[in-house]
């Protein structure tokens, strides 16, 4: 379904809440292919920040997470790769959350100036502020300005 949505819309595409599947497999994540794909239509993919897609372990981390950014923008190019963030802000204790694998969310994000710690994060390892910025927000603003206009 992936595959076939990137190669017949006309218009960039916005994958916006998996993780890579070369890192983590699970039915939700997107395969190489469909990030080469995505990205060469000049779409953008932001990465989740949910535990159970990030890797194996009961609880995951911030490094977890980070390593799925990396290797998105090892495949497709820091133009390519965002944030797939639409949670509110604050903290939202494990037993609001419905059944599934706990804990749902990454402890090291779950708090109030979460992006702030993927952006230390990126900058620790190694990302320059501009391409930081790009993954915090550029490359969606990007997206949005060529789909819907300025």
């Amino acid at each position: 379904t992936t595959l076939h949505a990137i190669r017949f819309s006309s218009p960039p595409v916005a994958i916006t809440h998996p993780a890579c599947k070369a890192v983590f497999d699970h039915s939700r994540n997107k395969t190489d292919q469909a990030l080469r794909e995505m990205a060469d239509g000049g779409g953008v993919i932001g990465i989740v920040q949910l535990n159970p897609y990030l890797g194996p372990r009961e609880r995951n981390d911030l490094g977890d997470y980070l390593d799925h950014i990396d290797h998105a923008v090892n495949v497709c190019g820091i133009d390519h790769v965002g944030i797939g963030s639409d949670r509110e802000h604050r903290p939202v204790p494990d037993t609001t959350m419905p059944p599934g694998r706990w804990p749902f969310f990454l402890s090291e994000l779950n708090h109030p100036r979460r992006m702030e710690t993927i952006r230390e994060g990126l900058l620790g390892r190694g990302y320059g502020a501009a391409d930081a910025e790009k993954i915090m927000s550029g490359n969606w603003y990007r997206l949005f300005g060529e789909v819907w206009g300025d």
